[in-house]
């Protein structure tokens, strides 16, 4: 029973994606997340409202992929209709043994991006 108790304990402190926001310009109200686009290159006029950021336990895929979609939760919620992705790392984690599980803490995938408003 301590063994599952510490293992949803962790599932909930490495489990999801996490992130922030920084408003570096003047922040909107808050637009729904199918809104924001990522933009690979830069629109022709466009203004800067913060920096956002994520975190996701994992290297594959899938963590790439929460990462993305924390990163547009946290521009939606300052007003930005557009991310450009600026920085991309994969750290490894630590292996840990609880109650003869093996697991990793620590590691994932961290995604930095510029959140802009595009008229």
């Amino acid at each position: 029973m301590r063994t599952l108790l510490l293992l949803a304990l962790i599932a909930a402190l490495f489990g999801c994606a996490r992130g922030s926001h920084i408003i570096t310009g003047q922040a909107r109200p808050p637009i729904p997340v199918t809104s924001v686009k990522i933009y690979t290159t830069l629109p022709a006029q466009y203004e800067t409202i913060g920096i956002v950021n994520s975190h996701s336990p994992g290297e594959l895929q899938g963590a790439m992929d929460d990462c993305v979609a924390n990163l547009k939760k946290h521009a939606a919620e300052i007003g930005a209709n557009g991310i450009i992705l600026s920085a991309t790392q994969q750290t490894s984690g630590q292996l840990i043994v609880v109650g003869g599980v093996v697991s990793t803490v620590g590691g994932g995938t961290s995604i930095s991006a510029t959140a802009i408003y595009v008229p």
